[in-house]
């Protein structure tokens, strides 16, 4: 069924993400772990020029990436460094010191990188938790996940078009719901029963086929007559085939030709 590939190819999607999180934390705290070996190592000591910039996601974590220029035994090396933190960073006031292992002089600790070491553990272990957290979040949704797919499924297949009138549309106080939402009052026929009056709310953006002639159109199921989903102005969105746009389309075209046609006078 497509609602339960859709479903695999987005639980698959977090496995990957959470599996290249996993990936980075880990080596992310074992760079830590090996910067602070070779600073306790007491290699040779040198003063480094560095260039290179940071990158900061909401004042929270910082990715820095850097190119450090270093000479050693007459020897010049430039390398790249990049580490993240979080809720913190380097001190850039300190001086930019480099020790590296004698024995091989590629192999370096930044001395304000090594400073930062409780920001970049932070860093590491926030994000390990994370990747941790994302396929249980998705499997403690999954059934309402599901559930809601299989209802779009449902609604497309078995949805029947049902004509609507349009009564109102209201801009929602602040204190009702999130700004920019307008709350959409219309009529539904329930031949031979009695019309009933129902409303929803819907971004203030949303526009609804046949809403600029008062008219509009929704998909319900036959069970649940007055559970209404009202079929956007982009039929699209609604991911609908080709002969049910042709269907709805055909409808609004039939209800605007009736409601402009001129109406007999009273005999």
């Amino acid at each position: 069924m497509r609602v339960v590939h859709v479903a695999r190819v987005v639980f698959l999607a977090l496995i990957g993400l959470s599996l290249w999180v996993v990936y980075w934390s880990f080596g992310e705290i074992r760079r830590v772990r090996r910067d602070a070996q070779i600073w306790d190592a007491a290699g040779p000591q040198v003063t480094a020029q560095v260039s290179g910039r940071v990158r900061i996601n909401r004042f929270i974590l910082r990715h820095y990436h850097l190119q450090l220029s270093y000479g050693v035994g007459g020897t010049r090396y430039e390398l790249p460094l990049d580490f993240a933190t979080m809720f913190g960073g380097i001190d850039e006031e300190r001086e930019p010191l480099v020790r590296v292992l004698a024995e091989d002089p590629t192999q370096f600790a930044y001395g304000p990188a090594v400073d930062a070491a409780p920001y970049r553990y932070l860093a590491g272990f926030m994000l390990l938790g994370l990747a941790f957290a994302m396929p249980v979040f998705f499997f403690r949704f999954r059934r309402t996940f599901l559930q809601r797919l299989q209802e779009r499924r449902t609604l497309l297949e078995r949805g029947q078009l049902v004509s609507l009138t349009l009564l109102s549309r209201q801009c929602l106080p602040r204190d009702q719901r999130p700004a920019d939402f307008d709350r959409l009052t219309f009529r539904l026929d329930l031949s031979p029963e009695p019309s009933v009056t129902l409303d929803c709310d819907v971004h203030r953006k949303a526009r609804f086929l046949g809403e600029d002639k008062g008219l509009l159109l929704g998909l319900v199921l036959p069970e649940t007559p007055t559970k209404v989903s009202l079929v956007e102005e982009e039929l699209r969105s609604l991911d609908l085939t080709a002969k049910q746009e042709k269907q709805i389309r055909a409808t609004m075209a039939a209800r605007a030709a009736a409601n402009s046609a001129p109406k007999a006078a009273p005999g």
